[in-house]
C-alpha cells in the first residue's frame, strides 16, 4: 500500500515537471524575438585595419580602409567592399 502511493506520488511529480518544462520552454520561445531582435547591419560600413608589428618594414604600420556595403534580409546578409586607402608611416596616402 505505501509502495503503492510512492509511486503514484513519483508519477505526479514528474508529469508536473515535465508539464511546466514544455509551458517555460514555449514562453521562452515565443518571447525571445521581444529582447533579443536581429541588429541591423544594412548600409555602407568603413572598416580600418592596422599592422602593429613586421619584419617587412614597408608594412611597418600600415593602415588599411576599406568600404564595404552590407544587405540584410532577416537572417540572411551579403554584400561587396573594396580597399579604399593605405597609409603607410612614411610615404602618406596612397590610393
Amino acid at each position: 500500500m505505501k509502495s503503492e502511493k510512492f509511486w503514484q506520488q513519483v508519477l505526479s511529480d514528474v508529469v508536473g515537471n515535465a508539464i511546466s518544462g514544455v509551458i517555460i520552454a514555449a514562453l521562452a520561445f515565443f518571447t525571445i524575438d521581444q529582447f533579443y531582435k536581429t541588429p541591423d547591419l544594412n548600409g555602407l560600413w568603413e572598416l580600418e585595419t592596422q599592422v602593429t608589428g613586421t619584419s617587412y618594414k614597408p608594412f611597418d604600420k600600415l593602415k588599411v580602409k576599406y568600404q564595404i556595403v552590407l544587405i540584410q534580409d532577416e537572417l540572411k546578409l551579403s554584400g561587396t567592399g573594396e580597399k579604399f586607402s593605405e597609409k603607410s608611416a612614411g610615404d602618406g596616402v596612397i590610393k
